[in-house]
């Protein structure tokens, strides 16, 4: 088995930790999640991703960010690609979507 090409590998590691949402509380311990993933993901002894591969979003400022760089990532991985989301999550809209 083949493993992963780091330097063609993208990672793009996303975290809400902050809700302005009433219904949605807090969740500080996601702010650790994505820099402890980051932290493996780019360990030369693990995964060896470089830091220009391994995209930290914590907090994203609109759904439009996150697009753009998960877009981003995954035109530019030519082997693996890895999305993590930390946060809340809720279904809606005409088809339930997440």
């Amino acid at each position: 088995m083949r493993l992963p090409d780091p330097e063609s590998s993208r990672a793009v590691l996303i975290g809400v930790s902050r809700y302005d949402s009433d219904g949605f509380p807090d969740v500080p311990a996601v702010k650790n999640n994505v820099s402890a993933l980051a932290d493996i993901l780019m360990n030369p002894s693990l995964c060896g991703l470089p830091r220009a591969n391994c995209i930290s979003v914590p907090d994203p400022s609109s759904p439009a960010l996150l697009y753009k760089t998960l877009l981003d990532a995954a035109t530019s991985a030519l082997d693996t690609l890895i999305f993590y989301f930390s946060g809340h999550g809720a279904t809606g809209g005409n088809y339930n979507e997440l």
